[in-house]
Order: C-alpha cells, then structure tokens, then sequence
C-alpha cells in the first residue's frame, strides 16, 4: 500500500541515492499539491514533513510554514493531502486525509479557521477560475469514491455538494466555473478494480451544472480507464489520458499502465486528436494553458538500449501537433501546472521540481529537490516492515 501511495504522491526520493551538489537549490522533503496561485506571483504546495512551502516570484529560497501536526499519528495519517493558494495569495487551504480542512495565515504563518467536511477522506482541493468557490473531492471508507464538496471562498460557507455515482478520478471547474468536470469509472456491481476498464458500465467525463444542481453531459471512452484529465477555462477542449494495462517493455516479467492521450471537442463529444502514445508509462498529469491554446503533457520513452527517460511536450491548437519536445532526464513525471500569465510550467520529475518556459520550451531550471530526511527513511521502514 505505501509503495503505491508514494508513487502517486510524487515521494520519490530513494536510500542510498548519490550525494547531492552543494549547488545553492532548495532541498526539502518531497513536496505534493504544486501548483500556482491566482495571481502568478507564488508557487505553493505541501510536504510529506508536514509544511507548507511558499515559492514568492524571484526568490531562490522559499518561506516554509510548520503546520500542526496531530498528536499520535503516524507518517501517512499526518501529511498534508493537498493545498490551494486563496485570494491574492496570503491564505492557504490545507487539506488531510483523515479530514481535517484548516485555512492558514501565510504572512503570520499561522492556522486561522477550521473548515468542516463532516469526517470524510479528502483528496485534492480545486480553486475555481475566479477564485470564488474551493472544491474537495472525498473518498467514503473500503467504498470507493465520495462526494465533491464545494466552499464559498468569500465566507466558507457550505453551498454545494456533488454525489459522484461511481469511482472518480480527476475533477476540475470548467466553462467559466459553471460546471465541475470529471472523470468517472461507474460499475452495475462491486467488480475487482481492472485497469482496462472490464466490467464498469460507463468509463468517462462527467460534467456537473453547478447551478442546476444536476449532471448535464456525459461522454463515454470506450476501451481503457480514465487517467489524467485536465480542461481549458472556455471548456471547449477537454483532455483525457486514457490507460490500460500491459507488459512492461522495460522489463517483460512486470505489469505496467500505458495508454494514450486524447483531446475531445466537448461540444460534439468527438476525439479530435490523440498527441501522444508513450512507449511505456501512462499519461501521469496534462495542463492546459490559460487560454486553451496549448496542452502540456509530461512523456516517458525509451532510448536505443531500452532506457527510459523523459520531458515534457507541448502540443498546439486546433490539430493538436507537437509544438515542442523538452528531455529532461530519467524517471517519471507525476505533477505538471501553469502559470497564469501562460508563461511557466511547473513539472515534478522524481527528486527535482522544474520551472520551465512555455512558450518555446527552449530555458528550464531547477526551482528545488526532493529528498526524504534520515528520521523519514526511518519512520517509512518501520511501518513497511512485515508485522510478527
């Protein structure tokens, strides 16, 4: 269970890895949640030593706020889950699995206000376009999926809940924050969970009319389950990593996720385009930029001696063709975002956080890398270890 969770929580740092260079950039524990804030000036996001970390525009290092830790918890029931930079960027929306929603004061570095979200699972926190309304998808105990709970940002007020029919992936607002799209896999009976998708009666995106109330659209996938997804502010475009599962052609004796990524045009519910089909690993994040024009796609491929290494892909509207290609090295991707203004991306890389020029892909630095503390490695050992 903690191999998985690590690996999609982007704490990848590994023991016994070589020593890293005294070369000025930031190190702490593997950061998850990373993305911008409304205004472009900050990058924010949590780690697994339970701290938010505040990135301003400009600064080499960051300014990093202890969070409260909950008396006798261990290592997973004590991290943070997600995070979501409010307003003009002074607050912070802290979200824990084990349902604790609390609001920081980022300048004071202090919790200031406690959110109920009725004892449920959270998951991941999204912020609306116009930063008016918080969303938190949840999940309900050895049940699957949960309800999207959504807050009025100006109050907190409670104003909306989504009950998600089946088992939801990725969620995000769309068409100018009237809708929150997402994607669903929903079965006629509990059935083994198949990463082809067998046995769900409907694989696909859902969209949700939030002042209606009700669900408004569905588009179905057809063969293979939904991965990463993401959706331009217009809502015109809608991208979706579609995956299944098979051999590894890194090592024939494991089972590895693969697939492909597809564009859809939401009004007539059609495949415009598939950019991208990895030759191993599956789509793991995709953005797009503000304005809806370009589609950002970390990749995995193989080199002659079957290799793996990876980067990042840009590909550009209305066809969708490749518009740049960025290696950045070995490993996987597993977080990607942009900017506001269009002109960053944002892309995780095992141990190392990447800033990168999105327009031409041509400039890349690293921001700051990942490495789990001594007391971390240890605390992990002790709970993975077989039990007498």
């Amino acid at each position: 269970m903690i191999a998985s969770f690590i690996g999609a929580s982007l704490f990848l740092a590994v023991p016994g890895q070589a020593p890293i260079p005294d070369d000025g950039v930031f190190e702490c524990s593997p950061g998850r949640s990373i993305c911008f804030d409304l205004i472009g000036n900050r990058t924010v996001f949590v780690n697994q030593r339970n701290e938010l970390v505040i990135v301003e525009k400009g600064e080499l290092k960051p300014k990093v706020i202890a969070l409260e830790k909950k008396e006798g918890a261990n290592y997973l029931e004590r991290m943070p889950a997600s995070v979501a930079c409010v307003g003009d960027g002074r607050h912070a929306v802290v979200a824990y699995r084990d349902g604790r929603l609390e609001i920081w004061d980022c300048l004071e570095k202090r919790r200031i206000r406690e959110l109920d979200a009725g004892g449920r699972l959270l998951n991941r926190l999204r912020l609306s376009g116009d930063g008016k309304f918080l969303a938190c998808s949840t999940s309900r105990p050895r049940r699957g999926g949960g309800p999207i709970l959504i807050w009025r940002t100006a109050d907190w007020a409670q104003v909306g809940e989504i009950d998600v029919p089946g088992y939801m992936g990725v969620y995000q607002f769309a068409a100018d924050d009237r809708e929150i799209r997402f994607t669903l896999e929903e079965r006629a009976a509990r059935l083994p969970d198949r990463v082809d998708g067998e046995g769900a009666e409907f694989r696909g995106i859902v969209a949700w009319d939030l002042a209606a109330g009700k669900e408004s659209r569905r588009i179905a996938l057809g063969t293979g389950s939904p991965g990463a997804f993401a959706v331009s502010r217009d809502g015109k475009w809608v991208a979706c990593g579609v995956e299944w599962g098979k051999k590894s052609p890194v090592d024939q004796n494991s089972f590895s996720f693969s697939g492909v990524l597809r564009v859809y045009d939401w009004e007539s519910g059609k495949i415009v385009a598939e950019p991208l089909r990895p030759e191993w690993g599956r789509i793991e994040a995709i953005a797009f930029s503000p304005d809806g024009r370009t589609l950002y796609s970390p990749f995995q491929a193989l080199d002659k001696t079957r290799r793996g290494f990876t980067g990042v892909k840009a590909f550009s509207a209305p066809d969708w063709a490749e518009s740049w290609s960025l290696t950045l090295g070995k490993g996987y991707a597993h977080s990607i975002d942009v900017s506001l203004a269009g002109d960053r991306v944002l892309a995780v890389f095992d141990s190392k956080l990447f800033s990168i020029d999105a327009k031409h892909g041509e400039s890349h630095e690293v921001l700051m890398r990942f490495r789990l503390s001594k007391e971390e490695l240890a605390e992990i050992k002790e709970l993975t270890a077989p039990k007498p």
